[in-house]
């Protein structure tokens, strides 16, 4: 037993004796930096669209309009879209989290990139970058909103209608 522990710290301490001197530094990292790259998903203090969640409301209604191929589709849905609240206020790194398509989706980017800056979310007292999620909701008027065998059958007339014009062009 004696044999086999002095063969295993021979094999262990050996070849440190062949590296050479080994150097070691320490390298101290800024806490500030450390801080700033991190992205908290609860805060003391939540971020706030200027002016509160009615005002955010007012901005969205304002802004969204229905995009015409999501209307004609029929489409509706909640597209949830995340950002972060940077310190300053700002918005980045803005991504859909649930698409609906239609041109929903693009919609909701485009519109977010146009918010004001954002009161920032507060931790300990401090100004944090916090990563917030909304959900936008796209519904149709019930005037507006199709059942599948509408739909199918406008595309149908609209495809009858493109061969009868063909047809015409060639005699």
């Amino acid at each position: 037993m004696k044999i086999l522990k002095q063969m295993i710290y021979a094999a262990l301490f050996i070849p440190l004796l062949f590296c050479g001197k080994i150097d070691a530094q320490i390298i101290e990292t800024d806490s500030s930096e450390t801080e700033e790259a991190e992205i908290i998903l609860t805060v003391e203090e939540p971020p706030q669209f200027p002016g509160g969640e009615s005002a955010r409301m007012e901005f969205l209604r304002d802004n969204i309009k229905y995009p015409q191929t999501a209307r004609e589709s029929g489409i509706q849905g909640t597209v949830y879209v995340s950002f972060i609240v940077e310190r300053n206020g700002s918005l980045t790194n803005i991504k859909i989290l649930r698409s609906i398509g239609g041109g929903c989706d693009e919609l909701v980017i485009r519109i977010v990139k146009c918010m004001p800056k954002w009161k920032p979310g507060k931790q300990d007292g401090k100004t944090v970058r916090v990563q917030f999620t909304m959900p936008v909701k796209f519904t149709l008027n019930d005037g507006e909103k199709k059942s599948k065998k509408e739909r199918k059958k406008e595309k149908k007339e609209k495809k009858k209608a493109t061969k009868k014009d063909k047809n015409n062009l060639l005699f």
